[in-house]
């Protein structure tokens, strides 16, 4: 059995690691347009844009399905476990919360993680990966 402090410590670990995944999913919004426009190579790795799919196709799943990230709901229940206080609502609304002060409905944000997600597929086919053999 873990302790308190332990588990505290697993629950940032798992913060951390959400931090990662948003910001591959955003650097590849950002880098897969600008890399085709620029003619970076990494852009058409296979490996790495099926991730960036997947991430998206995870995402937008749950918040279609009105649930909070699976990382969100982990890292809740190390802290809650850990006697601290857990998210009541998905972690990106909470961080968004926060920043911009208002409340928005979990729906919203599963409308803007869709337009994501069309975006996403746009990428892919503007961009097309490439498998390489070897």
């Amino acid at each position: 059995m873990l302790s308190d402090k332990e588990l505290v410590r697993l629950a940032g670990f798992v913060l951390y690691f959400h931090l990662l995944v948003i910001l591959f999913i955003i650097f590849g919004f950002v880098s897969i347009p600008l890399g085709v426009k620029l003619k970076w190579k990494f852009i058409n790795e296979f490996w790495w844009r099926l991730t960036h799919l997947v991430s998206m196709v995870i995402v937008t799943v749950q918040a279609i399905l009105g649930d909070a990230c699976f990382l969100t709901d982990i890292q809740s229940d190390l802290l809650q476990t850990a006697g601290k206080r857990g998210y009541r609502v998905p972690f990106i609304q909470t961080y968004v919360d926060r920043l911009v002060y208002y409340n928005f409905p979990v729906w919203a944000f599963s409308i803007v993680y869709v337009i994501l997600f069309v975006y996403t597929i746009y990428l892919w086919f503007k961009a097309p990966p490439k498998i390489h053999f070897k």
